[in-house]
């Protein structure tokens, strides 16, 4: 088991000095949340974004496939019910580590420890949408295997991964 931040802690790590290209996509992704939805920032940046509202306790394999944005937690499956949600995987054959390829989740309230806040579970499952819409997510899936030798054909040297995502980005919003 392992805990996995909801709005991942790499967008908060830089700083307005910070010119390389990981600090330049994290002030972009803050920029999209700033511009695009209506969470206090503020409220995950420095050390708050490790606290119990952007985090959620899952097994390792979930862990890898949410990182990948391979699911989401769907909040209309349960409208009326506070912190109950349908994970919904994306992709067509892909199962969850019970074998399903959806199940339904209910986060509980500890004393001191709240639940994942319902707007970041929403941010992400948009997020995951999208992603998985506009092939993104296969995109970054041959992008990362070519770079870990992988089997399925890598993206040639020369390509340029954020113009081919950008590209496929600008089709979906279309």
């Amino acid at each position: 088991m392992a805990a996995a931040h909801i709005i991942p802690c790499l967008f908060n790590q830089f700083s307005n000095d910070d010119c390389s290209d990981e600090g330049h996509e994290a002030a972009l992704t803050w920029d999209m949340l700033r511009s695009w939805t209506s969470i206090d920032i503020d409220r995950l940046t420095g050390s708050n974004i490790n606290t119990p509202a952007n985090g959620i306790y899952m097994t390792t394999v979930e862990l890898r496939a949410f990182g990948r944005f391979k699911f989401y937690f769907d909040k209309d499956a349960f409208p009326t019910t506070p912190n109950k949600y349908k994970v919904r995987m994306l992709a067509a054959g892909r199962v969850l580590s019970n074998g399903q390829d959806s199940t339904d989740v209910e986060f509980r309230a500890l004393p001191g420890i709240e639940p994942p806040h319902p707007d970041y579970l929403r941010i992400y499952a948009a997020f995951a949408k999208v992603l998985h819409l506009c092939g993104a997510v296969d995109l970054m899936d041959r992008y990362n295997q070519s770079n870990q030798g992988g089997t399925i054909l890598p993206i040639h040297p020369t390509e340029d991964f954020e113009a081919q995502l950008s590209a496929k980005l600008a089709i979906v919003a279309l």
